[in-house]
């Protein structure tokens, strides 16, 4: 004769299963990295030159194509500005900062 399960069983069981899936997402939402990138890097005219940029995004390891030349900044773009995300502006050092894509 079959054992049938009382309909209280069946819905701790339920529950025990729903319970275990929210905590695996919440785990996979904490591992999940964030990670930020510089999308551009300005250097203020009254501590860099143009030649100064240059040899500064070379030995840190940026692009250093195209320089666009502002009243007050170089700007060197690591990449074009995406629509709809966040950006910061970190001041690391007096004459550098660094436009961060969140």
């Amino acid at each position: 004769m079959p054992q049938h399960r009382s309909t209280r069983t069946i819905k701790k069981r339920r529950r025990k299963v729903q319970q275990r899936r929210t905590r695996r997402k919440v785990q996979q939402r904490r591992t999940r990295k964030r990670t930020s990138k510089i999308q551009s890097i300005l250097f203020k005219k009254d501590y860099y030159t143009k030649k100064d940029a240059i040899s500064w995004l070379k030995s840190h390891g940026f692009k250093y194509n195209k320089i666009d030349v502002t009243e007050d900044f170089y700007r060197a773009r690591q990449f074009q500005p995406r629509k709809n995300k966040k950006y910061r502006t970190l001041i690391p050092t007096p004459g550098i900062r660094l436009i961060i894509q969140i």
